[in-house]
């Protein structure tokens, strides 16, 4: 199974460097929704917000050896 990831850049922070990655969907995005409120100073992550974040994680390129 394919780790998944996504950065805060794809959440429209261009400014932040920042990869989530994860052994499924819900890991990533805790740690996506955690950043933003921590870092990013979020109050409150709506149910649509969390459903946005969901849409833009992807499955990591596997590793080429």
């Amino acid at each position: 199974m394919a780790k998944k990831f996504l950065t805060c850049k794809d959440l429209g922070n261009t400014d932040c460097k920042r990869k989530f990655t994860g052994y499924n969907e819900g890991e990533v995005l805790m740690k996506a929704i955690q950043h933003v409120m921590w870092d990013h100073k979020v109050e409150k992550v709506t149910p649509e917000m969390k459903d946005n974040i969901r849409s833009l994680i992807k499955d990591e390129p596997a590793a080429v050896s």
